[in-house]
Protein backbone atom coordinates (compact mmCIF):
# COMPACT_ATOMS: atom_id res chain seq x y z
CA UNK A 1 0.00 0.00 0.00
CA UNK A 2 1.48 3.19 -1.30
CA UNK A 3 2.38 6.14 1.09
CA UNK A 4 0.68 9.52 0.00
CA UNK A 5 4.18 11.17 1.51
CA UNK A 6 6.69 7.90 0.32
CA UNK A 7 9.65 9.82 2.01
CA UNK A 8 11.85 7.90 4.34
CA UNK A 9 14.84 8.41 6.11
CA UNK A 10 16.44 5.25 5.73
CA UNK A 11 16.92 6.12 2.09
CA UNK A 12 18.36 9.54 2.85
CA UNK A 13 21.08 10.15 0.24
CA UNK A 14 24.60 10.08 1.70
CA UNK A 15 25.96 9.25 5.12
CA UNK A 16 23.22 8.80 7.76
CA UNK A 17 24.93 11.55 10.19
CA UNK A 18 23.21 13.49 12.98
CA UNK A 19 23.80 16.58 11.50
CA UNK A 20 22.58 15.15 8.02
CA UNK A 21 19.22 13.71 10.12
CA UNK A 22 18.55 16.73 12.20
CA UNK A 23 18.69 18.86 9.02
CA UNK A 24 16.50 16.74 6.97
CA UNK A 25 13.27 16.36 10.09
CA UNK A 26 14.09 20.60 10.23
CA UNK A 27 13.58 20.81 6.72
CA UNK A 28 10.29 18.41 6.26
CA UNK A 29 9.12 20.38 9.13
CA UNK A 30 8.99 23.66 8.32
CA UNK A 31 7.43 22.55 4.65
CA UNK A 32 4.74 20.85 7.13
CA UNK A 33 5.74 17.77 7.44
CA UNK A 34 5.94 16.86 11.31
CA UNK A 35 5.51 12.84 10.85
CA UNK A 36 8.64 11.39 9.15
CA UNK A 37 8.89 7.75 8.47
CA UNK A 38 11.63 5.58 9.44
CA UNK A 39 11.93 2.43 7.85
CA UNK A 40 8.39 1.21 9.99
CA UNK A 41 8.67 3.70 12.87
CA UNK A 42 6.44 6.98 12.29
CA UNK A 43 8.32 10.00 13.90
CA UNK A 44 6.78 13.11 14.77
CA UNK A 45 7.85 16.37 15.60
CA UNK A 46 4.64 18.51 17.41
CA UNK A 47 4.14 21.49 15.51
CA UNK A 48 2.09 22.67 18.03
CA UNK A 49 -1.00 23.95 16.20
CA UNK A 50 -4.38 22.49 13.93
CA UNK A 51 -3.07 19.18 12.22
CA UNK A 52 -3.41 20.28 8.85
CA UNK A 53 -4.41 17.43 5.44
CA UNK A 54 -1.33 15.77 5.39
CA UNK A 55 -1.30 15.01 8.80
CA UNK A 56 -4.65 13.16 8.68
CA UNK A 57 -3.82 11.54 5.41
CA UNK A 58 -0.49 9.74 7.23
CA UNK A 59 -2.29 8.71 10.03
CA UNK A 60 -5.06 7.28 7.65
CA UNK A 61 -2.27 5.18 5.98
CA UNK A 62 -0.97 4.06 8.90
CA UNK A 63 -4.34 2.62 10.19
CA UNK A 64 -5.45 0.97 6.59
CA UNK A 65 -1.69 -0.60 6.84
CA UNK A 66 -2.34 -1.96 9.98
CA UNK A 67 -5.99 -3.25 9.26
CA UNK A 68 -4.48 -4.52 6.31
CA UNK A 69 -1.34 -6.89 7.69
CA UNK A 70 -3.76 -7.70 10.32
CA UNK A 71 -5.85 -9.09 7.80
CA UNK A 72 -3.05 -10.77 5.83
CA UNK A 73 -1.32 -12.53 8.53
CA UNK A 74 -4.04 -13.16 10.83
CA UNK A 75 -1.76 -12.13 13.88
CA UNK A 76 -1.89 -9.66 16.72
CA UNK A 77 -0.10 -6.37 16.12
CA UNK A 78 1.34 -3.52 18.56
CA UNK A 79 1.83 0.33 18.09
CA UNK A 80 3.96 1.95 20.91
CA UNK A 81 3.47 5.67 20.95
CA UNK A 82 6.82 6.86 22.85
CA UNK A 83 8.21 10.46 23.10
CA UNK A 84 9.06 13.19 26.05
CA UNK A 85 6.19 15.28 27.02
CA UNK A 86 4.14 17.79 24.66
CA UNK A 87 5.94 15.22 21.53
CA UNK A 88 1.99 14.12 20.67
CA UNK A 89 1.57 10.79 21.57
CA UNK A 90 -1.48 11.30 23.26
CA UNK A 91 -2.95 13.75 19.64
CA UNK A 92 -1.36 10.55 17.60
CA UNK A 93 -2.72 7.83 19.28
CA UNK A 94 -6.36 9.49 19.82
CA UNK A 95 -6.73 10.46 15.79
CA UNK A 96 -5.57 6.99 15.09
CA UNK A 97 -8.42 5.39 16.79
CA UNK A 98 -10.72 7.58 14.82
CA UNK A 99 -9.31 6.28 12.13
CA UNK A 100 -9.86 2.67 13.41
CA UNK A 101 -13.48 3.96 13.78
CA UNK A 102 -13.54 5.54 10.41
CA UNK A 103 -12.16 2.12 8.53
CA UNK A 104 -13.47 -0.90 9.67
CA UNK A 105 -16.57 -2.09 8.68
CA UNK A 106 -19.96 -1.25 9.76
CA UNK A 107 -21.91 -3.11 12.54
CA UNK A 108 -25.06 -2.53 14.51
CA UNK A 109 -22.63 -2.11 18.07
CA UNK A 110 -19.92 -0.15 16.34
CA UNK A 111 -21.74 3.25 16.96
CA UNK A 112 -22.56 2.43 20.66
CA UNK A 113 -18.61 1.37 21.10
CA UNK A 114 -17.46 4.66 19.78
CA UNK A 115 -20.05 6.60 22.12
CA UNK A 116 -18.91 4.55 25.28
CA UNK A 117 -15.22 4.94 23.69
CA UNK A 118 -15.99 8.87 23.37
CA UNK A 119 -16.68 8.92 26.64
CA UNK A 120 -14.73 7.59 28.83
CA UNK A 121 -11.72 9.16 26.83
CA UNK A 122 -13.21 12.76 28.47
CA UNK A 123 -13.30 11.21 31.72
CA UNK A 124 -10.10 9.69 31.40
CA UNK A 125 -9.09 12.93 30.00
CA UNK A 126 -10.37 15.15 33.07
CA UNK A 127 -8.72 12.45 35.79
CA UNK A 128 -5.27 11.85 34.23
CA UNK A 129 -4.60 15.35 32.53
CA UNK A 130 -2.86 18.21 33.84
CA UNK A 131 -1.12 21.41 32.85
CA UNK A 132 2.94 21.82 32.83
CA UNK A 133 4.92 24.38 30.96
CA UNK A 134 5.56 22.44 28.25
CA UNK A 135 1.67 21.40 27.40
CA UNK A 136 -1.23 22.60 29.29
CA UNK A 137 -2.98 19.15 28.27
CA UNK A 138 -0.03 16.89 29.51
CA UNK A 139 -1.06 13.41 29.60
CA UNK A 140 0.35 11.75 33.03
CA UNK A 141 -1.59 8.57 32.44
CA UNK A 142 -0.21 5.72 30.75
CA UNK A 143 -3.02 3.51 28.41
CA UNK A 144 -2.74 0.24 26.94
CA UNK A 145 -5.88 -0.02 24.20
CA UNK A 146 -6.71 -3.46 23.14
CA UNK A 147 -8.48 -3.47 20.10
CA UNK A 148 -10.13 -7.04 18.59
CA UNK A 149 -11.08 -6.98 15.05
CA UNK A 150 -12.02 -9.87 13.23
CA UNK A 151 -13.31 -10.02 9.63
CA UNK A 152 -12.24 -5.79 9.74
CA UNK A 153 -14.93 -5.54 12.29
CA UNK A 154 -13.90 -4.12 15.93
CA UNK A 155 -15.73 -6.64 18.22
CA UNK A 156 -14.29 -5.31 21.42
CA UNK A 157 -12.42 -2.16 22.86
CA UNK A 158 -10.53 -2.84 26.59
CA UNK A 159 -8.64 -0.11 28.01
CA UNK A 160 -6.17 -0.36 31.05
CA UNK A 161 -4.23 2.69 32.93
CA UNK A 162 -1.13 2.52 34.55
CA UNK A 163 1.41 4.55 35.67
CA UNK A 164 -0.67 7.86 36.85
CA UNK A 165 1.55 10.31 38.41
CA UNK A 166 0.32 10.28 41.87
CA UNK A 167 2.91 12.57 43.23
CA UNK A 168 1.13 15.74 41.42
CA UNK A 169 -2.32 15.19 43.83
CA UNK A 170 -0.32 16.67 46.98
CA UNK A 171 2.33 18.39 45.74
CA UNK A 172 2.21 19.73 41.72
CA UNK A 173 5.70 20.36 41.06
CA UNK A 174 6.37 24.73 40.06
CA UNK A 175 4.31 27.14 37.78
CA UNK A 176 2.58 23.29 37.21
CA UNK A 177 -1.19 22.09 38.28
CA UNK A 178 -3.29 19.24 39.27
CA UNK A 179 -5.37 17.13 37.40
CA UNK A 180 -8.18 18.84 35.12
CA UNK A 181 -11.14 17.20 37.33
CA UNK A 182 -10.19 19.20 40.51
CA UNK A 183 -10.33 22.61 38.73
CA UNK A 184 -13.50 21.38 36.10
CA UNK A 185 -14.61 20.34 40.01
CA UNK A 186 -14.25 23.63 41.56
CA UNK A 187 -15.67 25.60 38.19
CA UNK A 188 -18.76 23.80 39.12
CA UNK A 189 -19.49 24.88 42.93
CA UNK A 190 -21.39 28.27 43.35
CA UNK A 191 -19.15 30.88 45.05
CA UNK A 192 -20.97 29.70 48.63
CA UNK A 193 -19.45 26.12 48.18
CA UNK A 194 -15.66 27.65 46.87
CA UNK A 195 -15.73 29.42 50.06
CA UNK A 196 -16.87 26.51 52.36
CA UNK A 197 -14.26 24.20 50.86
CA UNK A 198 -11.32 26.17 51.63
CA UNK A 199 -10.10 26.33 48.12
CA UNK A 200 -7.34 29.45 47.91
CA UNK A 201 -6.55 30.35 44.36
CA UNK A 202 -2.83 30.04 43.65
Amino acid sequence: MAREDNFDLINLDGPLSVEAILKTLQQRFMEGHCYTWIGPVLLCINPFEAPGPAVHAVLKHLCEQVLQEMANDQLPHALIFKGVCGSGKSFTADRLLLEMFQNTKRTDWLQDIRKYWQVSTVVLRAMGTASNEQNKDSSRIGRVVDFTIAELKIIKIKMNCFFLDQTRLVSPSAREQNYHIFYQMLAGLSPEERSESGYIPW
